[in-house]
């Protein structure tokens, strides 16, 4: 089976595209035509993502949060944790 790239057009999607309540939302069937799927597997695929954990893809860009390399920490003064016999 040969995998064929197939364009929409603009105007297509921004008439699939409402104004409900000050948000722009589109509706499963239209969203389902676009990516030619059945609208209830849509439906059951996006439960699926909403019932999944989430996963943390954060990236924390703030100097301050860096992570030191291990070679910055090797010649502390800070004497190494050893566990107690109990």
């Amino acid at each position: 089976m040969e995998n064929q790239k197939q364009y929409v057009s603009v105007q297509l999607i921004e008439s699939k595209i409402h104004l409900i309540r000050g948000q722009k939302v589109m509706l499963s069937p239209h969203l389902a035509e676009l990516y030619q799927v059945e609208p209830r597997a849509l439906v059951q695929a996006v439960e699926a993502l909403v019932e999944a954990p989430a996963v943390e893809a954060v990236v924390d860009r703030n100097p301050r949060n860096a992570i030191t390399p291990p070679e910055e920490t090797e010649n502390t003064s800070s004497p190494p944790v050893v566990p107690s016999a109990a």
